[in-house]
């Protein structure tokens, strides 16, 4: 699956570790996604924490990973999202 959208979040827990910008998803096989993202705000508190999850939003949801792993611009996850109503 590949996606793309303008915002997105990282958090720990209810914390926003991140503001995310301008995002793209593309699968990483064999049950993974890449994300490539502009980080627009970061609290650095919150980002030296684990774990974090990544919300990307995609119309009026939310696509929720529960576990991500930051690695530069790229934001590595496994799974099927959750979705939530934004």
């Amino acid at each position: 699956m590949r996606a793309k959208g303008l915002s997105g979040e990282l958090r720990v827990g209810y914390q926003r570790a991140a503001t995310l910008g301008a995002w793209s998803l593309e699968p990483s096989p064999p049950n993974g996604a890449i994300v490539t993202a502009t980080i627009e705000d970061a609290d650095e508190f919150w980002m030296d924490h684990e774990p974090k999850s990544l919300y990307l939003a995609l119309g009026p949801s939310w696509w929720i990973w529960k576990h991500a792993e930051l690695r530069g611009n790229q934001i590595h996850v496994t799974g099927t999202p959750e979705t939530k109503e934004r």
